[in-house]
């Protein structure tokens, strides 16, 4: 009988423990606890800690604060203290306010396209005192041009040029793009960061051999239904530089071969994180 119950039991333990030792779990908690019943697409401020955070759609804030400082999904080991990174994607800023948390004399450049989240992004970060961060009003791509684009008001908006045009609601507006590889030839990046919507296939492709000048990489895959999938090809180009690759589940079908499900809304039916890292790098 013990044993049967032992994983019930080994949760609320689990639970109170990282109450008591872990304070992001804990204020994550309280935020869960205060706007978990918020419905998507709602606007409020919230205070987090020592910021005030302007947060255009709460579920994806919760969700993103989880994955951020609770799981520590972009935790590194930095070269020196004032490692330099490339944030493309960087939707309201959590990444970046968990980065100069991380290492505060940081030098990042973020990247979000979308004019709506740029103002929350611009208001999070700079307003809460982190003036020294590069903020870019664009998206990342494979030249310098101007794109067709997709508002979701969240964080799923992408560029019309890499998957089905939006879902319910939403609208399409043009936003300026830049080419990463011409940032990426500059010099050398610690930590560069890809969470682009889909956008990612082509921009490492485009990328090439300018990659040896990262160091390590976050990498979110999206697999939109009835597109070709290039997982494996992407891939290969980081291994083919000499990084190693580990990968995690974000959503997925638990019975492909069944049933596969398609994230509502968004036509997605895989997404996957990547992380790419030089192998003397991902010891402990």
């Amino acid at each position: 009988m013990p044993k049967l119950f032992a994983p019930i039991l080994r949760e609320p333990a689990k639970h109170l423990y990282h109450l008591i030792k872990r304070p992001a779990y804990r204020e994550w908690c309280r935020l869960t606890s205060r706007y978990g019943g918020v419905p998507r697409h709602t606007r409020r401020e919230v205070r987090v800690g020592e910021w005030t955070l302007l947060v255009p759609d709460v579920p994806s804030f919760l969700s993103a604060y989880k994955s951020i400082f609770v799981d520590e999904g972009y935790a590194l080991r930095a070269a020196s203290d004032r490692p330099v990174m490339l944030d493309c994607g960087a939707n309201i800023g959590l990444s970046v306010l968990y980065l100069k948390r991380l290492y505060p004399g940081a030098r990042i450049t973020a990247y979000e396209p979308d004019e709506a989240i740029f103002d929350a992004l611009k208001r999070n970060v700079h307003g809460n005192g982190f003036t020294d961060v590069e903020l870019v009003r664009a998206a990342v791509w494979t030249e310098e041009t101007t794109l067709r684009f997709w508002q979701e008001g969240a964080d799923g908006g992408r560029i019309e040029a890499v998957g089905p045009g939006g879902g319910e609601g939403g609208s399409h507006i043009n936003v300026p793009a830049v080419r990463l590889r011409d940032r990426l030839e500059q010099g050398p990046i610690d930590f560069l960061k890809l969470d682009i919507e889909g956008a990612e296939v082509a921009v490492v492709r485009d990328c090439g051999d300018a990659l040896r000048n990262v160091r390590a990489a976050f990498v979110e895959h999206h697999s939109f239904v009835g597109e070709p999938q290039s997982l494996g090809a992407m891939i290969d180009q980081f291994e083919r530089l000499g990084f190693r690759t580990h990968v995690h589940q974000a959503f997925s079908s638990p019975s492909p071969l069944l049933h596969c499900a398609v994230q509502p809304g968004v036509n997605m039916d895989l997404q996957l994180n990547l992380y790419f890292f030089r192998p003397e790098d991902g010891q402990t």
